[in-house]
């Protein structure tokens, strides 16, 4: 099966027309919280990790359904950025220790743009299943970073960017390019600074790019 195209923006101008005429409504599903543990992390994401002595998609799994009925009872309650961001930190660190204790060599140890990313699908799909309902919340979901949501930015990212300083994109970027919080915050503000000139929740700019291109 090809490859599905990644469109990469032009300009801000462009990323804006486009993005303001997506329409998308985030639909319930009824799913158990092992089906939801199961179907979050794809394992396309899991091939990324080779020759671990314990298999990453266990790891994940045995954290996830450990963690996740703390997450649903946080996620109902939150109800502003700032807390919001403190919890997923929370969850990220709790994962990424989680990783390394399972994990017998200092190299295997997890980056911290795979792990991110496994909380934020973690927490998308929790909000497409029946055991979320704080709509209130959904304006603060970040952004899980891979190559189709890091590609578009490649020529606008320093137009939204609030540092002093040049971002350079890979031309084919993955998940592990967002090695520290530093370059983790400073993409993931610059996509909320473009959906907000877009008018769209954050987390939209994701279903543009992952979900209608699969």
């Amino acid at each position: 099966m090809p490859e599905p195209e990644i469109h990469i923006f032009t300009s801000v101008e462009e990323a804006v027309s486009i993005l303001k005429e997506y329409k998308k409504t985030i639909t319930k599903e009824e799913m158990s919280k092992k089906q939801i543990v199961i179907k979050s992390v794809s394992s396309n994401i899991f091939r990324a990790f080779h020759n671990l002595s314990k298999r990453p998609s266990l790891i994940y799994r045995e954290w996830a359904s450990e963690n996740i009925d703390e997450i649903i009872q946080k996620l109902d309650s939150i109800t502003n950025k700032e807390d919001y961001n403190k919890h997923l930190f929370k969850w990220i660190y709790s994962f990424i220790e989680y990783w390394n204790s399972q994990i017998t060599i200092p190299d295997d140890r997890i980056i911290f743009g795979p792990a991110s990313k496994m909380i934020n699908v973690l927490i998308k799909m929790l909000n497409e299943s029946t055991y979320l309902n704080n709509e209130k919340m959904i304006p603060f979901f970040n952004v899980p970073f891979d190559k189709f949501t890091l590609k578009p930015l490649i020529n606008i990212i320093n137009h939204l960017s609030d540092v002093k300083y040049r971002i350079d994109i890979p031309k084919n970027p993955t998940m592990k390019y967002i090695s520290n919080p530093e370059l983790y915050w400073i993409i993931q503000n610059a996509v909320f600074k473009l959906c907000g000139k877009a008018g769209i929740n954050p987390i939209l700019y994701d279903y543009w790019c992952w979900n209608e291109k699969h």
